[in-house]
């Protein structure tokens, strides 16, 4: 439910901020899994909601970049 995703998602925002694995890649997937099957959602889907939240970070990011590099010319 939307309630679940906006109780979850700054916490999995948090985890992805631990300074033991490259990006947050592991300990923000198993976070989700670990909180998402509480809320009755399967691994699977808690997993593709986690990458998807990766993939989201590494575009806004990539957008920054570009526009980084437009200012610095």
């Amino acid at each position: 439910s939307y309630f679940s995703i906006c109780l979850i998602t700054p916490i999995l925002l948090l985890v992805q901020l631990i300074p033991i694995s490259i990006s947050g890649i592991g300990t923000r997937e198993g976070t989700s899994v670990l909180l998402l099957s509480n809320f009755g959602i399967p691994p699977e889907l808690a997993i593709a909601f986690s990458l998807g939240i990766l993939i989201e970070d590494y575009i806004l990011g990539g957008i920054g970049l570009v526009c980084w590099f437009k200012i610095k010319e």
